[in-house]
């Protein structure tokens, strides 16, 4: 009996020790449930699954067709070629990442920049396609004169000049600055749950993303007020303008569709950073962030079903035809 206390002390102990230790768990340590990772998994690998054949024959289609060698086509088809990839390594990576819990560092790493690089030139892709519309619209003439498919394939070249800068900031080590640090809560990315080591790389990318998102919509509107003030004719000049106007207005608004829910749940974590953060997954933040990675098989279903001239190679390749004919001129982007 006398050594029950000694015994009671030495436990207590040691559950206070435990209770400390959780306490002050990282949040990188935590765990998401597994229904959750699965259900993004899943969903990652279905994404995956419609992305990449739909991508890959849309590129294929347009290299092939001397016909589609127009200067949208060059910017969709760079859209299409970042949404190829998404489907072909970012999101496989991800799936990866998400399901082994203790994946290799340089794993994370790499993931988290292909997974930044790609969904951020996603949204500067669609900003120099709305861009190039408007100019088509608003100064047609110039527009035929001024550009051509060099520049358009310069412009291709540059939509990645910025989101290669913000991807491999969180790898050069300047988190202590805030300039960002990869790590996993659910895949590896820049997360509030680590604010002091992201809160700048987050407001850097909180801007990207607004700032993008209202020139796009800035364009479009200028779009729309001069097809409504003046004539088919005076603005349009032939049905091919017409006609890429609505393709890339519905797969950039889309686009921004898919992304507004990411960019509202990032804009209210970092106005309440000040307050208490959980790292944990959210429904509203596990379907944000799927919005957003379903951009990879959205696009070039809506591309697909928009262009004539595609919509009759799909046609073809079901129908056991020649898809690859290029000498058919009767259908016109």
């Amino acid at each position: 009996m006398a050594g029950q206390p000694q015994f009671l002390i030495d436990n207590l102990s040691v559950l206070s020790k435990e209770i400390v230790c959780e306490s002050t768990i990282s949040p990188t340590d935590y765990d998401p449930s597994q229904v959750k990772i699965t259900i993004i998994a899943t969903v990652c690998i279905v994404i995956s699954l419609i992305s990449i054949p739909c991508n890959l024959f849309n590129i294929i289609i347009i290299y092939v067709s001397p016909i589609l060698h127009n200067m949208n086509n060059i910017l969709l088809c760079n859209l299409l070629f970042i949404d190829l990839m998404n489907g072909l390594i970012v999101l496989p990576l991800i799936t990866v990442v998400s399901l082994n819990r203790n994946h290799d560092y340089n794993l994370c790493q790499l993931q988290g920049i292909i997974l930044h690089l790609n969904y951020s030139a996603s949204l500067t892709a669609s900003l120099a396609i709305t861009v190039d519309r408007c100019f088509a619209v608003v100064n047609p003439y110039r527009y035929k004169s001024y550009i051509n498919k060099k520049r358009c394939f310069l412009i291709a070249i540059c939509t990645w000049t910025v989101p290669t800068i913000l991807a491999f900031l969180p790898v050069l080590g300047l988190h202590k600055y805030g300039l960002g640090k990869y790590f996993a809560p659910i895949f590896c990315g820049t997360s509030f749950d680590q604010f002091d080591n992201n809160h700048v790389l987050q407001a850097i990318l909180n801007i990207f993303i607004v700032v993008i998102t209202i020139s796009i919509i800035t364009c479009y509107t200028v779009i729309f007020i001069i097809a409504y003030e003046k004539s088919a004719q005076d603005i349009l000049g032939s049905s091919n303008i017409k006609k890429s106007i609505r393709t890339t207005s519905l797969i950039v608004g889309t686009n921004l569709l898919c992304w507004l829910p990411f960019m509202i749940f990032n804009l209210l974590e970092y106005i309440n950073r000040n307050h208490e953060i959980s790292n944990k997954p959210t429904p509203f933040n596990i379907t944000s962030l799927l919005l957003m990675l379903s951009n990879a098989a959205v696009n070039p279903i809506i591309y697909a079903s928009t262009n004539k001239f595609i919509r009759k190679r799909y046609h073809q390749f079901f129908s056991s035809k020649n898809v690859f004919n290029i000498h058919d001129q009767n259908f016109q982007s």
